[in-house]
């Protein structure tokens, strides 16, 4: 048999992959942290299906943050543009996280009611910013552009068909919300 034949390659292949295997297990003498810190990416890798808990997980910590982000605004802008349009994306992410939950509840994966660790910082940021303004617009288009990727790509590929209705729904929210967003960002 020719060292470069398949069946050679396959084999050399399969133990390159058991010894990184092991070398991966063998104790390096760092402690891994807790499964709480570890940092997930918030949107998926390109051709890969969000399982439905994460997908549940990221767009419903997202349109909670959307919600509590614009109330601070609707309380802390000086301008009423920023305030209207905050008014308006409490309002329709809230309706956004009603789908999730009544979606939810159909798959006994409800919503949680805090903030991943991510959202939760970009919040505690928003409310400490002198710019509130200018802070409040940046992360709503951040956040509005990952929730519309989440749910456009979950619409098209996700693993659950109770949650991609909501998906399909929801992507055009965030989407007109993002829009919003950069029309007023223009013309300030």
């Amino acid at each position: 048999m020719a060292i470069g034949s398949s069946s050679t390659t396959g084999r050399l292949i399969a133990l390159g992959v058991l010894a990184l295997a092991a070398a991966s297990c063998a104790p390096t003498g760092q402690v891994a942290p807790p499964p709480s810190s570890v940092r997930v990416p918030a949107a998926p890798m390109a051709g890969i299906a969000l399982g439905a808990a994460r997908y549940m997980e990221l767009v419903a910590s997202s349109a909670l943050f959307a919600v509590r982000a614009s109330e601070l605004a609707q309380e802390r802008s000086q301008d009423g543009r920023i305030r209207a349009l905050a008014g308006t994306i409490a309002s329709e992410q809230g309706g956004v996280g009603s789908q999730l939950s009544y979606a939810g509840r159909r798959l006994d994966l409800l919503p949680s009611a805090t903030l991943t660790a991510e959202d939760q910082a970009k919040l505690d940021a928003l409310a400490a910013s002198q710019d509130f303004d200018s802070s409040w617009l940046r992360s709503q288009e951040s956040t509005m552009a990952r929730c519309s990727a989440l749910h456009r790509d979950f619409a098209r590929s996700g693993s659950s068909p109770t949650l991609r209705p909501v998906a399909e729904m929801a992507a055009p929210v965030c989407q007109r919300h993002l829009a919003q967003i950069r029309t007023l960002e223009k013309s300030r």
